[in-house]
């Protein structure tokens, strides 16, 4: 090895032992070298996505129809199926009337809460921590774009601190759902884990949602969620696909082009001299709608599992390697008669709406069990 060689080599250890300097993320390294054996993982139904069920009888059937082995409860103001300010006497209700009907309940969604001084937070995890719920998640934070960011993250620094103290408290870890988005916080992982790298990640994480990280692309999302290892806490299963539209002379997917598009808006820029039919435009001034030259128009509406960006099976890998063992749920957001935004009301019946999340499950299932990985679900 010549001298410009052994330099370079030393600057890349040297940097790999800083970022692995920290206990919880080298555990986390270490865990990936060898894989646990083989293990089950829960996938609890979102209650949000039964908000027109109003009992929690009705719920646990309902979970059992979708072949889920829990619930993840809403703590929040109508249609959330928990009062906040009764979640002292509700919580316990429901947690032994899904225990009777055969399911767990290891987590709960709360409000959109980022503080511990919120109303009712701390009655909230409390009870938690009395019957055995371990993990909850909450309120994001989300960034003033026009200041530097990293003042922005010490000070939610500052937050997380007070969070990790309660939950120490009450045995019980907050998770952070790692929404989309420039101004979210958590959304590219990075940030968060500057965050919790001080903190005990019993009492700190995120709650990993596999339809915002596509977004990430095919490759990076695997290097983020490994390198956060240790602090994925729970997850929440959704999938996500890729559409275009340009909005070029009210047209969806791509532009067809200069001649045709004037031939439908009825001839115009068809005369006149110069290159191009002269001072004809085919595409109109102001250009129509706001797509136009911003992304190539695209957007990312939400699919059914399997049908979109996800790929179950690598996350297999990849959750079997760093070990993960936490809360899962899935996140039914396309459309679905209106379960899919937490509405009171269906516009499609029971059974089509019960078995569009059913098939997610299953096809979540088949795919682990498909894996090789000795995960099931």
């Amino acid at each position: 090895m010549d001298r410009r060689e052994f330099f370079k080599s030393s600057i890349i250890a040297a940097l790999a032992a800083r970022v692995l300097s920290d206990t919880a993320l080298a555990r986390g390294q270490s865990q990936a070298a060898v894989a646990p054996p083989p293990r089950r993982l829960i996938m609890d139904a979102y209650s949000r996505h039964l908000h027109w069920l109003r009992t929690a009888d009705e719920i646990a059937e309902a979970a059992i129809e979708m072949t889920c082995g829990g619930v993840n409860p809403t703590i929040q103001s109508y249609p959330g199926h928990i009062d906040p300010a009764k979640v002292s006497q509700e919580l316990p209700q429901f947690v032994r009337t899904m225990q009777k009907h055969g399911l767990r309940v290891k987590q709960v969604r709360g409000g959109n809460a980022t503080d511990v001084s919120a109303p009712n937070l701390e009655a909230m995890i409390g009870t938690m921590g009395q019957l055995g719920v371990t993990h909850y998640w909450i309120g994001t934070d989300n960034y003033d774009l026009s200041k530097p960011v990293m003042p922005q993250l010490d000070a939610i620094k500052l937050k997380v601190e007070r969070f990790v103290k309660l939950n120490q408290k009450h045995g019980t870890t907050l998770m952070y759902h790692t929404r989309a988005g420039s101004g979210s916080v958590g959304s590219v992982v990075w940030d968060l884990l500057y965050v919790m790298k001080d903190f005990d990640p019993k009492h700190v994480g995120f709650h990993w949602d596999t339809g915002h990280m596509s977004h990430h692309a095919s490759n990076m999302w695997e290097l983020l969620m490994r390198t956060a290892g240790p602090y994925v806490a729970g997850m929440g299963w959704k999938d996500r696909s890729w559409q275009q539209n340009l909005g070029l002379l009210g047209e969806g997917g791509p532009y067809r082009g200069q001649q045709q598009a004037a031939a439908e808006a009825g001839g115009r820029g068809a005369g006149g001299g110069g290159r191009g039919g002269g001072g004809g435009r085919s595409v109109p001034l102001p250009l129509a709608g706001n797509a136009f030259a911003r992304g190539g128009g695209w957007n990312s509406p939400y699919v059914p599992m399997g049908m979109g960006l996800v790929d179950i099976f690598r996350y297999a890998t990849v959750m079997r390697d760093i070990g993960f063992d936490g809360p899962m749920e899935l996140e039914a957001e396309y459309a679905n008669g209106g379960s899919e935004n937490g509405s009171d009301k269906l516009t499609l019946p029971r059974l089509q709406v019960i078995g569009s999340m059913k098939r997610d499950v299953l096809t979540i299932r088949a795919a682990f069990e498909q894996s090789g990985t000795g995960l099931t679900v």
